[in-house]
């Protein structure tokens, strides 16, 4: 069984574009044949790489429809436009969305990084808060895995 610790050790390697140690989180996607147990380690991250951006995107997306929000589409957006919906996400003060948000923006590959002063000036949080904010996105994440 996938650990949390394991998909933020995951996540962790993912957003410091680390080499990712083999764990529970491999385990998990060969068991749901998300990736061959066959395929080299190197392809099985991208699988679940991949795996992970659609499932953050599909989450986050949903709770921005919710409130009439536009879809944020990775490989269509400019940084400045980016800025500015990720600015949109914070404005509703929701937990939830401002968490996924933080997923969003650190794990689906975009092709540009906010680093975190950027990040806690577009949200008006201080870094505490946006750490307690990628925590939760972790658990929402993890519990959404395994109820998948």
């Amino acid at each position: 069984m996938m650990t949390k610790k394991d998909l933020q050790a995951y996540l962790s390697s993912i957003r410091y574009n680390k080499q990712i140690a083999r764990s529970s989180v491999h385990d998990w996607a060969i068991h749901h044949n998300i990736v061959s147990s066959d395929a080299p380690q190197i392809l099985q991250d991208y699988h679940i790489r991949l795996w992970l951006a659609k499932f953050v995107s599909g989450e986050y997306n949903y709770l921005r429809s919710i409130y009439n929000l536009d879809e944020v589409n990775p490989q269509s957006i400019r940084r400045d436009t980016f800025v500015q919906m990720a600015g949109e996400d914070y404005r509703q003060l929701n937990p939830q969305l401002e968490a996924w948000s933080v997923m969003y923006i650190y794990y689906t590959g975009l092709p540009f990084n906010l680093s975190t002063d950027e990040h806690e000036a577009l949200a008006g949080m201080s870094k505490r808060t946006l750490r307690r904010r990628k925590n939760e996105g972790v658990s929402l994440l993890y519990v959404g895995i395994l109820a998948s």
